[in-house]
């Protein structure tokens, strides 16, 4: 079953950008993930079979600064 996990990333991402960054996570972790932007700017709701803080961390691994937003 997906979960779903609020992300705010500090950098300005663009929906190629979020694309693109979500490919090459999915490419070099092996885990499928399903981003889309929010309409607050920094916040993007992520997707994924895998754990919210494995999701977070590759990201952070990609160079950006991000966090967890409890709903």
């Amino acid at each position: 079953m997906s979960q779903g996990v609020m992300l705010h990333i500090r950098e300005n991402l663009s929906p190629e950008d979020l694309r693109r960054l979500t490919q090459r996570i999915e490419r070099e972790q092996g885990f499928d993930l399903h981003a889309s932007l929010s309409r607050k700017p920094h916040l993007h709701f992520i997707a994924s079979e895998t754990s919210p803080h494995v999701v977070l961390n590759a990201i952070r691994n990609q160079g950006y600064h991000a966090c967890l937003v409890d709903l």
